[in-house]
């Protein structure tokens, strides 16, 4: 029962273009980061993390497919709310495969870390539900600049999870880097 009002409430939380805001669980009220939290001033008022929103979408997902296996009960609005997140970080990712940590409502981010495997367990697990062969591009872009970016240059995968919580599609692991 918790379980699915912790789901509802990410489906009512959810923004337009897929991301989350913080909420003040003690206000009831939306929040958003002050200047402080941020890197600079004009980076102000970030929604949530993108990896954390990925881990969120990624539970809620799979929550959406045990429902429908063990009781009959289809939540659409579970998966379509764990996709529309999904495909947010997907849209965010650049062109070299760079993935940032938190965006604003212009979609700039504060910057770029290692602690983005959620997004590709996310997307990993909607690939699988989906077949959606622009989904395993986009991983693998990200995959790729993960590689470059941290862990061929000081062997570091992921800030939050030490890296225990992705690993590369073998794709990736099949090319030369």
């Amino acid at each position: 029962e918790r379980a699915f009002e912790m789901a509802d409430f990410l489906v009512e939380q959810q923004l337009p273009d897929g991301q989350y805001g913080m909420y003040n669980t003690d206000t009831g009220e939306k929040t958003k980061a002050s200047s402080e939290e941020m890197q600079s001033e004009a980076l102000f008022g970030y929604f949530y993390n993108t990896g954390d929103m990925c881990l969120g979408a990624y539970h809620l997902y799979m929550l959406y497919h045990e429902v429908l296996r063990e009781e009959g009960i289809e939540h659409s609005s579970w998966k379509e709310a764990a996709q529309k997140c999904i495909r947010f970080a997907i849209r965010m990712t650049g062109e070299d495969g760079s993935l940032g940590r938190n965006y604003n409502a212009s979609g700039q981010c504060d910057k770029y870390a290692p602690s983005i495997s959620e997004a590709l367990m996310a997307m990993d697990y909607m690939y699988e539900d989906t077949k959606d062969e622009s989904i395993r591009e986009c991983q693998l872009k990200i995959e790729h600049w993960l590689y470059r970016t941290f862990i061929r240059t000081n062997n570091y995968a992921d800030g939050c999870m030490d890296g225990g919580a992705w690993s590369a599609a073998v794709h990736l692991r099949k090319t030369t880097m």
